[in-house]
């Protein structure tokens, strides 16, 4: 459990464990290797860690620690593998609610403002993405006028979600999850993924990712397949709705 307890919190910038824990998996004394394709690393929205692990040797020793953009890359860019043959998902680990913030000056001061305005001046919006940045927005550099999840953050409770602004059943979340090369043996996957429901539920593990509005997660097997089917069926159609391409 401490393992992948300090890998959730490291990726997200956190101080953990030393990294020799990382060298030790839970199942075996044999060196694990963890791919955790951002920051340094990130090349083609993640393509290039996904394609590492398709083509690892399925002994279980290499471990892929992703995030949303694998549900996205299938739908803008042809990969040199099939995410749904090659790779077999372990455990959702953390969701996180993104937040819609633009400069304390901005002419706007709600979502539906936001979006009346966009309407009416078309070509004079841009969008950039994204960052740890929530300090920004306590100290007032920033104005938050709407965060992407289903509820109100607890940290931003005064801030209304999109759904409340006139986008019904909106939600969006960035997300982190574990995978496997295929033909991974189903034991090794299923105590990968009960290694990772235990740090989920971990009691310094989820007092310091609250810390950072982060929801540790934690599942079956069964379920992050679920979830990601679900994922890379939304953004397809709204990639294909919206012809959208990637430059």
């Amino acid at each position: 459990m401490k393992l992948f307890r300090s890998l959730m919190l490291a990726a997200l910038g956190l101080p953990s464990l030393p990294l020799p824990v990382f060298a030790q998996a839970a199942w075996t004394s044999k060196p694990l290797h963890l791919i955790v394709p951002y920051s340094p690393g990130g090349g083609a929205s993640g393509v290039i860690a996904a394609t590492a692990l398709a083509q690892a040797d399925p002994d279980c020793y290499t471990v892929l620690y992703d995030a949303s953009t694998f549900a996205v890359n299938p739908a803008l860019r042809k990969q040199p593998f099939d995410p749904a043959r090659d790779l077999i998902p372990a455990s959702l680990a953390v969701t996180v609610p993104n937040i819609l913030v633009v400069a304390p000056n901005a002419p706007y001061r709600s979502f539906a403002e936001f979006i009346d305005y966009a309407r009416k001046n078309p070509g004079k919006t841009t969008f950039a993405s994204y960052g740890s940045g929530l300090t920004y927005v306590t100290t007032g550099n920033l104005r938050v006028l709407a965060v992407t999840s289903s509820k109100r953050m607890t940290a931003l409770p005064e801030v209304p979600t999109i759904s409340e602004s006139g986008f019904k059943g909106f939600e969006v979340l960035e997300w982190n999850g574990f995978f496997l090369p295929k033909n991974a043996p189903r034991e090794i996957v299923q105590k990968l993924s009960k290694e990772i429901q235990a740090a989920a539920k971990d009691a310094d593990t989820l007092k310091r990712l609250r810390q950072l509005n982060v929801d540790p997660v934690g599942g079956t097997p069964e379920e992050f397949a679920d979830f990601l089917h679900a994922e890379m069926t939304r953004w397809t159609a709204l990639v294909k709705s919206n012809k959208i391409t990637a430059d």
